[in-house]
């Protein structure tokens, strides 16, 4: 048992394919590390199974996204920002026409996939969750779907996204739950998990 939760055949098999996908990949091993880490941490396998529909759990993730966000997508001018957007493909679920779809990335190269994969729906931008280039009070509704936990200082990430967030704005949060195994941390970049009292 670790942190409460005992561990099924199901976590080590999903640990045991996460390790395959990573053979070759590089590990966060110090936060000095982290700008090289990220920009090797997608490939076009990823991107392929992240936009193609294969992958069944991201698809009823992403109908699940699609239905939060879209709850919170009324009226004019509205602006959504995703911090830490990846490859895009979370701000494909929740595109819809007449809104305005910001993704912030981190990693250039990951920044330039998301460029390609979402073209003209949304401005892609290179950027720290802990340095949001956007004015206060600028967007209606923030996504932040497995990020924070790759995020040095997560207080500050949020502290950011607060202060983007217009009177009356809706985050969008997805977090790790703190039952996976330690080396798991590096291979993924995590530098923490989460429990429900953290969140």
């Amino acid at each position: 048992m670790q942190d409460g939760n005992r561990r099924t055949i199901w976590d080590y098999l999903d640990f045991a394919l996460l390790r395959i996908a990573k053979i070759g990949r590089s590990k966060l091993e110090n936060p000095d590390g982290t700008e090289q880490f990220y920009n090797q941490f997608f490939n076009q396998n990823d991107v392929q199974v992240m936009t193609s529909g294969r992958d069944r759990r991201r698809g009823y993730r992403g109908e699940i996204l699609r239905k939060a966000a879209w709850g919170r997508m009324s009226g004019e001018q509205v602006v959504v920002v995703d911090v830490g957007c990846g490859t895009g493909d979370n701000l494909l679920y929740v595109y819809r026409a007449g809104v305005r779809l910001i993704g912030l990335e981190y990693a250039e190269q990951t920044a330039k996939i998301a460029k390609a994969v979402l073209g003209d729906k949304a401005d892609v931008h290179v950027a720290s969750a802990t340095a949001i280039p956007l004015a206060n009070e600028s967007c209606d509704l923030a996504l932040c779907i497995e990020v924070l936990e790759h995020v040095e200082d997560d207080e500050k990430g949020v502290a950011e996204i607060a202060r983007i967030l217009r009177l009356g704005g809706c985050l969008i949060l997805s977090l790790p739950y703190c039952h996976w195994f330690p080396a798991y941390r590096k291979l993924m970049g995590h530098f923490r998990h989460y429990t429900r009292s953290d969140v």
